[in-house]
């Protein structure tokens, strides 16, 4: 069995160990703080979240779980016991924490901060709204050596550039490990599927490697 990741492990615990509602992270938000209930709830809340990934990482669980503990944890908080600020204050939260373990969970959360009806209005926008493509990258397959293309449709320093992929060619079913630009924040896929993706901030490409074979194990 592997090793669980210890980066990982230590951003998870530096985060139980940051006051995340003081009142510097407040003022940061030019915001007047919540009440000291409140705040302190909320931060046992992301505590306690926090604390169940660190054990599903320490068990070498799927990562699949780490997403079904986060929406978990999501719908416990009822966003109308809090206002517009508490409610950004607690997305935000979300946001990271998911990062950190690598989770896209950016549906969830604009389904609970801004209603299903927002998200299904998002994604159909995406649909009509065609995008203009201004570059495309290239990589070849390391098993048909066919060109795995990524159509570039918006840059700016964006956290797709601290990310590795792991897609699988459409051609011959091999996995690949694809790195975006660091100035690329939206694009498109092509000839190949995405399965996975890790924060650069945790894993480097050695271990996204790893990953990478462990996922190919895991298929045989």
């Amino acid at each position: 069995m592997s090793q669980p990741d210890k980066k990982l492990l230590d951003g998870l615990l530096e985060f139980q160990s940051q006051n995340k509602f003081s009142l510097e992270a407040w003022n940061s938000r030019g915001l007047n703080p919540s009440s000291s209930e409140m705040t302190s709830f909320l931060n046992d809340f992301f505590n306690k979240c926090a604390e169940q990934l660190i054990n599903e990482i320490n068990n070498n669980s799927p990562k699949k779980n780490r997403r079904e503990i986060l929406k978990s944890n999501l719908s416990l908080l009822d966003n109308e016991n809090y206002d517009t600020e508490e409610r950004e204050f607690i997305y935000d939260l979300f946001y990271e924490l998911a990062g950190m373990v690598g989770i896209n969970l950016g549906t969830e959360l604009n389904k609970w901060l801004y209603g299903e009806l927002y998200q299904k209005l998002l994604d159909l926008t995406k649909k009509i709204e065609p995008k203009e493509i201004i570059d495309t990258l290239i990589q070849p397959c390391t098993k048909c050596s066919l060109n795995l293309e990524t159509d570039v449709t918006k840059k700016n320093v964006d956290e797709s550039g601290n990310k590795w992929y792991i897609v699988k060619c459409k051609n011959c079913n091999e996995l690949n490990i694809i790195s975006m630009g660091k100035d690329v924040k939206e694009f498109s896929i092509k000839n190949y599927e995405s399965i996975d993706w890790i924060m650069k901030s945790y894993a480097t490409f050695e271990k996204a490697v790893e990953q990478l074979a462990q996922i190919k194990h895991s298929k045989k």
